[in-house]
């Protein structure tokens, strides 16, 4: 547990520094020196130190369901811990860093959100919006790690996650940027569609897809090279033919098998909110691979490793649950 908390340390650490840099990006123009010399980026949008706003917000959304479901866990708990105590022994608990948790999560949380938003990617905006909704609504009977504030709690939780959600709809609308790609996906799937026949069962071969695409792109975007499929399924089916889609399978079976170890019944402790928010943000990353190539980006693809490892770690709950 203190290996996994340093862990997470190190992570939420790396988050702030990711989002406060795509807000400072935003705040001082598409000039920005804190671009770091990209060349070739989303400019005027969040990024940080990613080519690619949609790359970048797939990294936190991820840390976001995460932080999110820890601070569910640890809201309320001094009520758990100095509840029966004497007005000076709560002060005391309520002034150490434990007694602040809750609030550190909360701000963070709030940190990320706001460079999701100010990433004007559609894409991380929607997805963030289902996975707030997915958060509040199996998070809402834990409160605390055991409903400390009841029915009561579950309700107000479930209306502040639609809440929150609906309320960021009309973000998406005013702060999400237009894609370029947004219709010309469509002739890009349709030209890998053509690949994945032409090759199939053996596939192009792995990483091959810019090489060999260019038979199969449409006249339109001849101006274009096209580095990815915008469609990570689609790609790896053309790269690896059906070996890859049988992985694919494999992994997607593995994922939704997974949430039978994780759900359990009873209190949870911390590790566990930890493992469930892990398999929502991998949730929201799966769904995000059927228009970008997330899991392309090296960086995107160790933590998705990372956020896995904790969600099929096989954990049993100790005695004291909160622990």
């Amino acid at each position: 547990t203190t290996q996994l908390r340093r862990v997470l340390t190190l992570l939420f650490l790396m988050t702030v520094f990711q989002a406060v840099l795509g807000l400072i990006q935003l705040g001082t123009g598409p000039d920005s020196p804190f671009y770091l010399g990209l060349t070739h980026t989303h400019f005027g949008s969040a990024v940080g130190t990613y080519t690619s706003r949609n790359n970048y917000v797939g990294m936190l959304y991820m840390v976001l369901m995460v932080s999110l479901a820890l601070f569910i866990a640890t809201l309320g708990r001094h009520r758990q811990k100095a509840g029966n105590q004497s007005l000076r022994q709560r002060l005391v608990y309520l002034s150490t860093m434990q007694g602040h948790q809750a609030l550190l999560y909360a701000a963070f949380s709030l940190l990320v959100l706001l460079a999701i938003v100010f990433s004007r990617s559609r894409a991380g905006i929607g997805l963030t919006m289902l996975g707030v909704l997915l958060v509040s609504l199996v998070f809402a009977r834990r409160i605390g790690g055991r409903n400390i504030y009841g029915l009561t709690g579950t309700i107000v939780a479930v209306v502040l996650g639609v809440g929150v959600s609906i309320g960021l709809a009309p973000v998406l609308d005013r702060f999400s940027a237009s894609d370029p790609l947004t219709d010309g996906r469509w002739a890009i799937f349709d030209g890998t569609f053509q690949g994945i026949a032409q090759f199939f069962p053996i596939g192009s071969g792995l990483a091959t897809f810019r090489e060999t695409f260019p038979p199969f792109q449409d006249l339109s975007q001849a101006n274009f090279i096209i580095n990815h499929a915008h469609n990570d399924y689609l790609e790896w089916l053309y790269d690896g033919g059906l070996l890859a889609g049988l992985l694919i399978v494999l992994f997607l079976a593995i994922y939704i098998t997974g949430w039978a170890g994780v759900w359990k019944k009873g209190q949870w402790g911390e590790f566990r909110f930890v493992q469930v928010g892990a398999g929502i943000g991998m949730l929201l990353m799966l769904l995000h691979e059927f228009v970008d190539y997330n899991l392309f980006i090296p960086a995107n693809m160790v933590f998705f490793a990372f956020f896995a490892g904790l969600f099929f770690h096989e954990y049993e709950e100790t005695a004291d649950a909160d622990s």
